[in-house]
């Protein structure tokens, strides 16, 4: 598996193979709510609920929300398989330990997998690209009103919700969750974001593929699952969907950027200056998959 530090502090691993990322049926999940749970203490307790008393005060569209935790992922490049241990946190918990300014000081650097992030929330992020009939795709231009990461170039993404892995199977208490119901949750996650987000529906998405995962070390070590989706849409088509304004999120973003997958490796730097964080190492998949695409 490729592991790859810049100075910039994006980590990413790619589990891409011969041009393709890996589908559902070649990655396995433990989901354990308590044995995968956040390692905290009562002043890192204290820490989270001041912050998010602060936060609240000044944004009334943040809300606190279960989220699915990683703990731990591996890749094995032999069987091309990928495994993840996931357990739960929430946005509370993410809001106080990864997206503080401290968040560096409660990795453990003795460590060099997912568990250093013990102490930290690592809600799982979704992310992805999604590819156009006419070999194009896309940023979206962030609300700036958004939480995290307002204003910036991101690609289309948000969370896996344990509530709509509940609704799905029918388990009501999340910690019961069965495995293949987070898988799946997983997955479908950045589909139903495309829908939400871009106003294209599911029927119009192809199978997603699992790019890679990448870290944010600057925010002690927030994750994203970065995805592959085609669709059976041109760019123009995308454009007029998302322009009716009528889908679930419309708020959350004010604008797409297109541009040709044959110009990935040589974007402007007006652009590559204005992307989040995740955008830049998931691009790095993209530049790896793109000669398949043309």
């Amino acid at each position: 598996m490729e592991r790859r530090v810049d100075i910039d502090g994006i980590e990413s691993h790619s589990f891409i193979s011969d041009g393709h990322g890996i589908k559902m049926d070649a990655v396995t999940v433990d989901f354990n709510a308590s044995k995968y749970a956040m390692v905290e203490d009562k002043q890192m307790r204290n820490n989270i609920e001041k912050r998010w008393e602060e936060l609240t005060s000044q944004n009334n569209r943040i809300y606190n929300k279960s989220k699915f935790r990683m703990e731990n992922f591996t890749f094995d490049e032999t069987v091309k398989k990928v495994h993840l241990e996931v357990g739960l946190t929430d946005y509370k918990d993410l809001q106080g330990t990864n997206l503080t300014e401290s968040s560096s000081m409660l990795v453990d650097t003795s460590k060099d997998d997912g568990t250093r992030f013990k102490r930290l929330s690592q809600a799982i992020g979704v992310g992805g690209w999604v590819i156009t009939k006419d070999k194009k795709t896309f940023f979206i231009q962030n609300a700036t009103w958004k939480g995290e990461q307002g204003g910036k170039l991101d690609r289309p993404g948000g969370h896996p919700e344990p509530e709509e892995a509940s609704i799905e199977s029918g388990e009501q208490d999340e910690t019961k969750l069965l495995s293949e119901h987070v898988l799946k949750e997983l997955f479908t996650a950045e589909q139903k974001e495309i829908r939400d987000e871009i106003n294209i529906g599911l029927d119009r998405q192809s199978e997603p593929e699992l790019l890679g995962a990448v870290f944010n070390l600057n925010l002690g070590g927030r994750i994203g699952l970065e995805f592959k989706i085609d669709v059976d849409l041109t760019s123009e088509e995308i454009l007029q969907l998302y322009s009716k304004g009528d889908q679930k999120e419309a708020d959350e973003t004010t604008g797409l950027v297109f541009f040709d997958l044959a110009l990935v490796t040589n974007l402007d730097h007006s652009i590559l200056s204005r992307l989040t964080p995740h955008a830049t190492g998931s691009l790095r998949f993209l530049q790896q998959i793109a000669p398949t695409l043309l």
